[in-house]
């Protein structure tokens, strides 16, 4: 209204009032839009961006912590476990004792230790390779038995079968068998 009041001023004619107006209206909205409308909505796309990205970070940090917990549940599993081993264990002395309760204690043909330290950490990595001769599938299967269920730490790794002569039913078997240890 005050615009039209100084543009009475001019001696303008009503239709030049008008195209004047028009023109500052059509002014006023471009600066409406372009000052207020136009970064609301940029603001608003960038948040929607920005809280996607947020829920990928969630999500995945959720995964990381579930599996965090898996991990600290199977440490405390393998602590208790080393813990509840008789004083003095070594994967030597367990191996002489299966071979013994299953009978092929005679043959072993040897048996090669070494241990290493784990990164980090207190405890060490113990393997032994060993080879036992002749000894027939049955014994065999009663020897490991006795090595993998007696205690969960300790694992077959490898385990190789060879004809042991001109005897079918004999074998030859090397193994690698390890454990934690303190």
């Amino acid at each position: 209204m005050e615009l039209i009041k100084h543009l009475d001023r001019w001696n303008l004619t009503p239709r030049e009032k008008l195209a004047i107006g028009a023109a500052v209206g059509v002014v006023c909205l471009f600066l409406v839009f372009r000052l207020v409308i136009f970064p609301f909505c940029d603001a608003r796309h960038r948040m929607q961006r920005s809280l996607t990205s947020k829920k990928a970070m969630l999500q995945e940090m959720q995964q990381l912590q579930q599996e965090y917990r898996a991990f600290v549940n199977r440490s405390s599993a393998v602590k208790n476990r080393l813990n509840s081993r008789r004083k003095g264990f070594t994967l030597f002395s367990f191996l002489e004792d299966a071979a013994g309760r299953s009978g092929v204690k005679n043959k072993i043909a040897y048996m090669k230790p070494s241990v290493q330290p784990l990164k980090a950490s207190a405890l060490k990595q113990s393997l032994i390779e060993m080879k036992l001769e002749p000894i027939t599938m049955e014994e065999l299967v009663n020897f490991l038995y006795h090595v993998e269920t007696k205690d969960p730490l300790i694992t077959v790794r490898r385990l190789s079968l060879f004809k042991s002569g001109d005897a079918r039913e004999y074998l030859q078997a090397v193994m690698h068998v390890e454990t934690i240890e303190k």
